[in-house]
């Protein structure tokens, strides 16, 4: 949250050898700005948070995620539209199987009478 070249803000976390090796590499590296929410930001660190987002939530994180609000937009309609195609795939392959179910169960019945009347002959019975 803090607008502190990362050579500065890193100064403590690293040994003092790697500061001064990284310190020409980091000293033009600036964080990007973040969203700014007190309920996650200790109440002493308020006063450093000077590299934030302004805006509403939903803007701040459009601004964060690199999101205009018309590619999003964009994307929920075209995510709406898959949807919809996989809706209706869903229902062609219901009926694609349901006819087929049909098919199989009538192409059984001629089948099961083949068996009934061979069962006749071979017992020599009358099949009617």
């Amino acid at each position: 949250m803090s607008d502190m070249n990362l050579a500065d803000a890193k100064a403590k976390v690293f040994a003092i050898d790697l500061q001064k090796q990284l310190r020409p590499y980091m000293e033009s590296m600036v964080p990007l700005p973040g969203i700014y929410d007190p309920d996650f930001i200790a109440a002493n660190q308020e006063d450093h948070a000077n590299n934030i987002i302004k805006g509403t939530k939903k803007e701040q994180l459009f601004a964060a995620l690199n999101i205009n609000k018309r590619s999003a937009d964009r994307d929920l309609d075209v995510y709406r539209t898959l949807l919809s195609k996989l809706v209706q795939a869903k229902e062609l392959l219901k009926e694609y199987i349901d006819r087929e179910k049909k098919k199989q169960e009538e192409r059984a019945e001629p089948q099961k009478a083949n068996e009934a009347i061979t069962k006749c002959l071979g017992q020599r019975l009358p099949c009617l």
